[in-house]
Formats: C-alpha cells, structure tokens, sequence
C-alpha cells in the first residue's frame, strides 16, 4: 500500500513536468541565477580569505 501511494504521487509529479516550464520557468531562471550569484560569493570569500 505504501509503495502504492508512492508510486500515485511520482506519476502526479511526472505528469505535472510537463507543465513546469509554463509554470516556473521565470522562478527556476532566478532561483539558478541566484544559486550561480551565491556560488561566485563562496568562491570570491574562499579566495580572498586564503592569506597571502
């Protein structure tokens, strides 16, 4: 019964895929926007904290 219920929800989430791009695709372009910011300030702050 549960792998039944798991099963239901991941065909819910497939079938929902195709609807993602009209959906979020403004979101998943700044939520990756963000991410590749926030990945770029890690790495100025591993550079720069690394004493010379």
């Amino acid at each position: 019964m549960f792998l039944r219920v798991q099963f239901e929800r991941l065909v819910l989430r497939i079938s929902m895929i195709g609807d993602l791009p009209k959906i979020a695709h403004v979101d998943l372009l700044t939520a990756n926007r963000a991410r590749d910011e926030m990945l770029e300030f890690a790495r100025g702050r591993a550079f720069t904290s690394v004493p010379d």
